[in-house]
Order: C-alpha cells, then structure tokens, then sequence
C-alpha cells in the first residue's frame, strides 16, 4: 500500500504543477484525480477489513491449535491408562472389579 500511497502523492503534485501552469483542461485533471483517491480510499478499506479478518483467522486457529493439543494430551493419558488396564487384566493381575484409592 505504500507503493500506492507514493503514486497518488505524486500524481497530487502533477495536479498542483498543472493548475499553477493554469492548463486548460484543468478541471478534468481535478476530477480524475478525485475518482482515483476516492478509489484508493475505498481499496485501503477493503485491504484494511481483509487484514482485520485474516488476524481473527489466526487467532481462532491458534486457539484450535491450542484445544487439539490439549485433547490429544488427554487421549494419551487415557490411552496409556486404558493399556496398563489391559496389560493388568491379560496378565491375571485384574479381576474386573474396580477398586478406589483413599488417601
């Protein structure tokens, strides 16, 4: 944008060198110049808005990032429980019944 930004001056200041040359098609010149900072105002809003909803994207996958990651934490947790439960239970060590540690 700062490319544009650097082009619309520059034609500002050819608009500015034409009237104070007093050209004669000075007023054309005048509304051109007004229809392209008019379309340059509508397309930094439209770059602005895009931007705005490209950093809620982000955000929204780093949060479900953040929930896969947390998921896949408690799955290998339960996983490595429901393993040792089989191991137990293969091995003659488990009856089937559930027992409950009391601190």
């Amino acid at each position: 944008m700062t490319a544009e930004i650097s082009r619309v001056k520059q034609l500002e200041g050819i608009s500015q060198e034409l009237e104070s040359l007093n050209y004669y098609n000075c007023a054309a010149v005048s509304e051109r110049l007004q229809s392209i900072r008019d379309t340059f105002s509508n397309l930094q809003k439209l770059s602005d808005g895009r931007r705005e909803r490209i950093q809620n994207g982000i955000v929204a996958q780093q949060k479900l990032d953040s929930m896969r990651l947390d998921f896949a934490k408690r799955a290998a947790v339960s996983l490595e429980g429901a393993l040792h439960l089989e191991v137990l239970t293969a091995s003659g060590q488990y009856d089937g019944a559930l027992y409950l540690e009391c601190n």
